[in-house]
């Protein structure tokens, strides 16, 4: 398959996985910390609220494609999974690794000066994790 098919469907993908990972977890974790948080506690709701929402993308962008075969919902839809560089199997470190340098993709891709970048390279979260994403087999 071409490339631009590939980046197409990650796109897509994308988007799907960050409407489900930040629109739906918010939600669903300020609706269990209304339900379930004491107001009486130490600890201010808005933070517990923050860490169940990063506790549950951790779960989506991480554990999900690590039990999943490389894939989240998004991923699954598109048909596409991401796979490992260095071994058979994905690792934990490398979707951990993956997740949080989706920063420095995105700060690559929104730079004004760098003209030089293009969407055909490899994006920065790969090869920084040792992975890929492939249409899946």
């Amino acid at each position: 398959m071409k490339y631009e098919e590939i980046l197409r469907s990650r796109i897509k993908a994308l988007c799907i996985d960050f409407f489900c990972g930040f629109l739906v977890v918010s939600i669903v974790v300020q609706v269990l910390v209304s339900l379930i948080y004491p107001a009486n506690m130490p600890v201010s709701s808005e933070m517990m609220s923050g860490l169940g929402i990063v506790a549950l993308m951790f779960f989506y962008w991480v554990i999900t494609p690590f039990v999943v075969n490389g894939q989240t919902f998004g991923k699954w839809i598109f048909g596409i999974r991401i796979i490992s560089l260095r071994s058979d199997r994905l690792k934990i470190w490398q979707l951990t690794i993956r997740t949080i340098s989706y920063l420095g993709t995105c700060l690559k891709i929104f730079q004004i000066r760098d003209l030089s970048f293009n969407l055909v390279q490899p994006f920065y979260h790969d090869v920084t994790a040792g992975t890929n994403v492939i249409y899946k087999v």
